[in-house]
């Protein structure tokens, strides 16, 4: 999949309601980032996956929502080391922004 193709299936489901956030206090337009890939844990290895949410994007630090291409499922990025882990799956971004 390309970048474009996972924003639009993102700006699908906030069909413009741009005001929706979570517990963290998220504003979509604010942290929502253009994909890019990055290795995350996924259980006992590391799995590429395409980082579409950054809960702070200045510092890169806090929480992130992924999109696995492989499972076409969105999920939470808990920060650790330089890969952090997969803590959770859902399938759709709304419910993964939401359970952040």
């Amino acid at each position: 999949m390309k970048p474009k193709e996972i924003s639009q299936i993102i700006e699908r489901e906030i069909n413009g309601d741009w005001s929706i956030t979570n517990w963290h206090s998220c504003d979509l337009k604010k942290c929502l980032i253009r994909p890019k890939k990055r290795k995350i844990h996924f259980g006992e290895g590391l799995r590429e996956v395409w980082i579409v949410l950054e809960e702070n994007p200045e510092s890169l630090e806090g929480h992130k929502v992924f999109f696995d291409e492989e499972s076409k499922k969105f999920g939470i990025v808990v920060p650790s080391n330089a890969f952090g882990y997969a803590c959770n799956s859902h399938d759709t971004f709304l419910a993964a922004f939401e359970s952040m």
